[in-house]
C-alpha cells in the first residue's frame, strides 16, 4: 500500500513540475510580448535624428530630409528598413544602392553607394555621364575631367556603351593612357582615336570580343603611319588613310 502510495505521489509531483515549466514558459512570452509591444508604441525609441554616409552624386541632405519628414517621431521598430533603403534608392537615380540600419535608440544611419561615372557623351546644352551598366546618370555643364569621351550617332543605347566601356576596359594600360576619345555607331562598330606619337590614329575594332588582342596587332601597323587601322579582323587587319 505504501509503495503504490509512494509511486501515486511521485507521479503527482511530476505533473506538478510539468504544469510549473508550462507556466514560466507562458509567463515569459508573455513578458517578451509585452515588451515587444513597449518597444512598437514607446516614444523612448522614436526617430529623432539621421546620419547619412557616402554619397557625392545623390544628395546626402536631401536623403536625410527625405527620412525625417516621413518618419521623426516614429518608434524604431516601426520603420522597415531594408523597404526604405529600397525606395530611398528608387528616388535617387544617381544612387546604385542605399541602405538603412538602426545606429541607437532614436537614430538610423544611411549608407549611400553612388552610380560610378565612365564614359561622357557630349549632348545638347552639355555631357550626358553614364555608368558601366550603359545607364545615363546626369547631364552636366563641362566635359568632366578624366572620363573618356564617347562619341556616338545620336543618343546611345545601353547596350552600345557597355560595349564601349568593355573595349576601353580591355586595353592595355598604355593605350588607354594614350586614347583621346572612343567613338561607336553601335555594340558591332567600335573605334578609338589612338595618340601615337603626336598623330591621330583610328583604330577600328568591329565588335567588343579580343580587344587585347586586336590591339596589339594594331600596334604592329602603328610604324606605318596610316590614318586608320582595321583589326575588326585581327587575322586580317588592314590600314589607311582616313
Amino acid at each position: 500500500m505504501s509503495h503504490a502510495s509512494s509511486l501515486s505521489d511521485r507521479v503527482a509531483a511530476r505533473r506538478r513540475r510539468r504544469r510549473g515549466r508550462a507556466l514560466w514558459a507562458l509567463l515569459v512570452i508573455a513578458v517578451v510580448l509585452a515588451a515587444a509591444a513597449v518597444a512598437w508604441f514607446s516614444p523612448a525609441l522614436a526617430l529623432q535624428s539621421v546620419s547619412v554616409a557616402g554619397g557625392g552624386l545623390t544628395d546626402a541632405g536631401a536623403v536625410r530630409e527625405r527620412v525625417l519628414e516621413r518618419y521623426r517621431g516614429t518608434p524604431l521598430p516601426q520603420i522597415r528598413l531594408a523597404p526604405l533603403g529600397r525606395e530611398l534608392t528608387a528616388e535617387n537615380p544617381k544612387a546604385s544602392r542605399i541602405d538603412v540600419r538602426w545606429s541607437g535608440p532614436r537614430s538610423l544611419r544611411v549608407s549611400i553607394v553612388d552610380r560610378a561615372p565612365v564614359l561622357a557623351v557630349e549632348v545638347e546644352g552639355g555631357w550626358q555621364r553614364y555608368d558601366a551598366d550603359g545607364r545615363a546618370i546626369d547631364t552636366v555643364a563641362k566635359r568632366p575631367e578624366g572620363l573618356p569621351q564617347l562619341i556616338t550617332r545620336g543618343a546611345p543605347s545601353a547596350a552600345t556603351v557597355r560595349a564601349a566601356v568593355d573595349m576601353l576596359g580591355q586595353l592595355p594600360e598604355d593605350a588607354r593612357a594614350a586614347t583621346k576619345r572612343a567613338q561607336a555607331a553601335s555594340e558591332r562598330d567600335l573605334r578609338i582615336v589612338y595618340d601615337a606619337d603626336g598623330r591621330d590614329v583610328e583604330i577600328r575594332f568591329g565588335d567588343a570580343a579580343d580587344i587585347a588582342k586586336k590591339f596589339e596587332v594594331a600596334r604592329v601597323l602603328l610604324g606605318r603611319r596610316p590614318g586608320f587601322i582595321d583589326v575588326s579582323v585581327p587575322d586580317a587587319p588592314t590600314t589607311g588613310r582616313r
